[in-house]
């Protein structure tokens, strides 16, 4: 999966469970870089649920996740209003705008990947407004969410708005995704523990 941040674009992998985001999303690892130095030949940070518990890994992805994990919680939907006939890379879509219930979606699904769906929505709160474009055989083309909330600065709070979009689309082209070499992997208690110690010198 492909995040952009700012002016950033880096990659995570959902292998098996277990989120590998791309080291650029964090720090500078380019050659001759104090990352580089620190880090060696580590180019990804694993995070894995079963290890950090799923409060750690929810606060290590900082709202980068399963995007698959989002669509299931997509069952939570309430109040789906129609808003019109869209155009998503070149498919004909209905736009529906309503509000997710994550417990009501949690609810609706099989015990074995409701940790999945409650990591992958955590940053969004316990309900959230959504749209979602679906095309001709229901299948969902795109889907946006949108969180609002208020600054913590006492002096001058402001209103933010953040908005997170996925497009989904070569439906049926196999894919295989695999885990990162090992060797270029550094598991995340391990990278907090070396960024730590290097911000103490």
């Amino acid at each position: 999966m492909q995040t952009v941040l700012g002016t950033k674009t880096f990659e995570t992998r959902f292998v098996g469970g277990v989120a590998y985001l791309d080291l650029s999303a964090l720090v500078d690892v380019s050659k001759g870089t104090v990352g580089a130095v620190l880090l060696g030949s580590a180019r990804w940070v694993r995070i894995d649920p079963a290890v950090l518990g799923l409060q750690g890994a929810q606060k290590a992805l900082s709202g980068t996740t399963d995007p698959s994990g989002q669509i299931d919680v997509l069952r939570g939907i309430t109040d789906a209003q129609p808003v019109g006939t869209e155009q998503v890379r070149g498919v004909t879509t209905t736009h529906y705008h309503g509000t997710v219930d994550v417990s009501t979606a949690v609810a609706k699904l099989p015990a074995k990947v409701r940790a999945k769906v409650q990591l992958a929505v955590a940053p969004f709160g316990a309900t959230f407004p959504v749209d979602v474009w679906l095309d001709d055989g229901h299948l969902v083309r795109k889907f946006q969410i949108t969180v609002g909330g208020t600054t913590t600065d006492s002096q001058s709070p402001q209103s933010v708005r953040d908005v997170a979009e996925f497009e989904l689309y070569d439906f049926g082209v196999s894919v295989k995704v695999s885990a990162p070499a090992k060797d270029t992997v550094i598991d995340y208690s391990r990278f907090l523990s070396l960024v730590a110690a290097a911000q103490s010198k």
